[in-house]
């Protein structure tokens, strides 16, 4: 059994005195608004007997977020007053699974997740105009005889005629957003 130090005290007493400031400030949101209450943003307080890694870790909104149905499947929303088939939605789960979405004639999007230790190699190609935009990760690409690392918000345009290799070096995915379009667009 683990010896309580007055150091343990003084925490469990500091967390308790958080909780109840916390408490009060609550009742007092809900006595201020008429229609409903807010709880308000600060500090959180973990339970009384939560583990360490309760205490400090932080939790990232986007993974307890849940996907709504049309999410899951069919993945994308058509346009229903439409004869045709109209998808102008498409969610995560579909993209992710590296569909090619058709834009118009001739323009397409494209998600594609390069994982940790591989490369993606998008061959030359004549006929298209190559936007490359890397939504997460980092990737170390490889253009025109030149070499150098691209981070998040970073965009590679793959001209025609011309070939680009990308590498994840990191632990995590990397994610690219692909729009292809014809090369007569190109300038």
């Amino acid at each position: 059994m683990l010896k309580r130090t007055a150091s343990d005290h003084d925490l469990r007493s500091r967390l308790s005195q958080a909780q109840s400031a916390r408490k009060k400030r609550k009742e007092t949101v809900r006595s201020t608004q008429s229609h409903r209450s807010l709880p308000l943003s600060g500090p959180r307080t973990p339970p009384r007997n939560a583990p360490a890694s309760v205490i400090t870790s932080d939790v990232n909104p986007a993974q307890i977020l849940e996907l709504e149905m049309w999410e899951v499947a069919p993945g994308r929303v058509r346009d229903e007053e439409k004869d045709t088939i109209d998808n102008f939605a498409f969610s995560n789960a579909y993209l992710s699974q590296n569909h090619s979405v058709q834009i118009c004639r001739d323009v397409s999007f494209q998600v594609i997740t390069v994982k940790p230790g591989t490369v993606h190699e998008w061959q030359a190609c004549a006929k298209s105009l190559r936007l490359c935009s890397i939504a997460s990760g980092k990737l170390q690409v490889k253009i025109h005889n030149q070499e150098f690392p691209m981070g998040p918000n970073g965009m590679i345009r793959i001209r025609p005629g011309a070939g680009c290799a990308v590498m994840n070096r990191l632990y995590v995915d990397a994610t690219v957003h692909v729009t292809v379009m014809p090369s007569d667009l190109y300038g």
